[in-house]
């Protein structure tokens, strides 16, 4: 089945995962994790992180991952038989709105980047009650996202990039600023002791950031630039690439808290 412009691949995760690995291993950290815990991971994708939390309990320990690609947890279940760890772990098809797990069954939960994809249509407050649903009274749920309003490229015209990273996060993503929004929907909830840390993401491989292809058509389509403009985005961009001088940045921010 052909994937819709803008899927985000498995490889693509696997690479993204490299450079946000810091951010990661806090994730975990925050988790608070212990032998013997049951933990969630949220939009699980090909697994990645999933095998990690399995390394941090013991067989009376269990990770779930859920996801709503297939494809993706495909691998996911190969990644973990691959590292002998697929009995500490289960991947499977779930919608995050209807989590399979009894209340307050998890002692904790994280979801990365799972709430920028989120159809546009989708209660994110919702979701959040969902994860905290399945999660235990005192139990850990961390939060990380990116905020795109922070995203920014090191190009000569400032006011076309201006306009570029603007229409990328309000058009091409459903849930852009998702990440700025974890505090208040967490303090609404009067969760306790609530952390906040933000992780500035640094590319230089314009290859790894979704500002080609894909924006550019986009862009074009919607008649936010004309062609001319971004062939010359693209070629100026390609040529930084090339001379190792292209720089991209945008923070993801990291909230976690406990459950009451």
């Amino acid at each position: 089945m052909n994937k819709p412009a803008g899927y985000v691949s498995a490889d693509y995760l696997r690479k993204a995962a490299e450079l946000a690995q810091t951010l990661k291993l806090r994730t975990y950290e925050l988790m608070n994790i212990k032998p013997g815990d049951q933990l969630l991971d949220a939009g699980c994708g090909p697994g990645i992180d999933t095998i990690e939390l399995a390394r941090l309990i013991d067989d009376t320990g269990h990770v779930y991952g859920i996801d709503v690609d297939k494809d993706m947890l495909a691998e996911a279940n190969a990644l973990a038989e691959k590292e002998n760890l697929q009995g500490r772990i289960t991947h499977q098809l779930a919608e995050v709105l209807k989590l399979p797990f009894e209340t307050n069954q998890l002692d904790a939960c994280r979801a990365e980047r799972l709430f920028q994809v989120l159809p546009s249509s989708t209660n994110k407050e919702q979701v959040l009650d969902e994860l905290l649903r399945v999660v235990k009274p005192g139990g850990r749920i961390v939060l990380a996202d990116t905020d795109w309003a922070t995203a920014s490229v090191d190009f000569g015209d400032t006011a076309f990039e201006r306009r570029m990273m603007g229409f990328f996060a309000e058009t091409m993503r459903p849930n852009a600023y998702a990440g700025r929004q974890f505090f208040r929907m967490l303090k609404q909830r009067a969760a306790n002791n609530i952390e906040i840390e933000v992780f500035p993401m640094i590319v230089t491989d314009y290859g790894q950031t979704p500002f080609g292809d894909w924006l550019c058509g986009e862009a074009v389509e919607k008649s936010i630039a004309s062609k001319d403009e971004m062939m010359n985005w693209k070629n100026l961009l390609a040529n930084d690439n090339k001379s190792g001088e292209f720089y991209c940045t945008v923070n993801m921010v990291l909230v976690s808290g406990e459950n009451i």
